[in-house]
């Protein structure tokens, strides 16, 4: 007989990168001893902020917590820890950073694994996020408490794979200090699509790739 349960859950994927480099620098067996101990760490991480590792792929954690804000305090210590450079065999150490992509929503758990749209979407912005940051989306940011939904900023808005509206993209900022970032060759430029809403009075006129020629506000013709 299955276990199984339905219930609201933040998804969190955690990628770490650099690891290649560690492989071939120190040899596979060597590698992997490190990239377990960071693995530890991050699941110790993930229990003190009531979540749960759910498995390891390849070089990637996934982890379930009952709540964003969990989620998220929990992301921001994964930055911290892998941004110390504490990894590496005695005084050498990596340059090894990690990526973070969540999702807050719908989720079945069925025999110690997780599934559903929140799994596919968490794993989507991951795929998206660089080395040392956390991307999730605007309905995930909306569930956070207003301090932690103040240290956000929303970067893009894309077309993820199985859903039928498009997908405000966000980043939650952890780093002091840290007011900007170049965000640039993040999309597939296939799957982006950009428009503009531009209003003048009771005109509104959208603006994107299959924009008529129009005109709004004022104009005389010759």
């Amino acid at each position: 007989m299955r276990d199984t349960s339905h219930g609201e859950q933040t998804i969190l994927f955690a990628d770490i990168c650099g690891s290649t480099r560690l492989y071939e620098t120190l040899g596979d067996a060597q590698a992997r001893k490190i990239v377990a101990t960071c693995f530890a760490d991050l699941q110790s991480t993930t229990t003190q902020h009531g979540g749960r590792g759910v498995k390891t792929i390849g070089d990637e954690i996934l982890c379930i917590f009952p709540s964003t804000e969990n989620a998220v305090q929990a992301a921001i210590e994964f930055q911290e820890l892998l941004s110390d450079g504490e990894y590496g065999v005695g005084d050498t150490k990596f340059d090894l950073s990690i990526k973070v992509g969540m999702q807050y929503g719908a989720a079945l758990e069925e025999d110690g694994d997780v599934f559903g749209d929140a799994v596919n979407v968490a794993a989507r912005m991951v795929s998206f996020a660089k080395g040392g940051q956390i991307i999730t989306t605007r309905e995930t940011v909306r569930t956070l408490p207003q301090h932690l939904q103040n240290s956000t900023r929303h970067l893009d808005t894309t077309i993820v794979k199985g859903k039928q509206q498009e997908i405000e993209i966000h980043e939650v900022i952890w780093e002091t200090g840290e007011t900007t970032s170049m965000w640039s060759g993040l999309f597939n430029v296939d799957s982006v699509r950009t428009r503009l809403v531009l209003r003048y009075g009771e005109q509104e006129q959208i603006i994107d790739q299959n924009c008529e020629p129009f005109v709004i506000g004022r104009y005389r013709r010759a």
